[in-house]
């Protein structure tokens, strides 16, 4: 099976982790709230949990105001912390971590 978290500029306050099974199928398609759109760059898998990263650099709408092309930014507002997620579990099962912003 293949794993993702993925998220979308157009709707900033979620996340989603998607299984996709051995016949290409999506099997799981699992919303995560989360604040300020943050850029989910990598995840984690282990045998128990999908390790999920929300980090202070999010989406910015006034960088595409401004006319840049890459719409994120760090954020002084957005705290960092690292969510463990059972691997069949929901976004109401997951341990935040809060961790210093890296």
């Amino acid at each position: 099976e293949m794993h993702a978290i993925c998220y979308e500029s157009q709707q900033t306050n979620l996340l989603w982790h998607k299984v996709l099974g051995a016949d290409g199928r999506v099997r799981r398609d699992e919303p995560i709230p989360v604040e300020h759109g943050p850029m989910v760059h990598d995840c984690m898998i282990t045998p128990k949990y999908v390790i999920v990263m929300d980090l202070p650099v999010t989406f910015s709408m006034s960088a595409i105001i401004s006319g840049m092309s890459f719409p994120y930014r760090w954020n002084e507002n957005h705290k960092a912390r690292i969510g463990l997620l059972p691997r069949e579990g929901s976004a109401d099962d997951i341990i935040w971590c809060d961790v210093d912003p890296c």
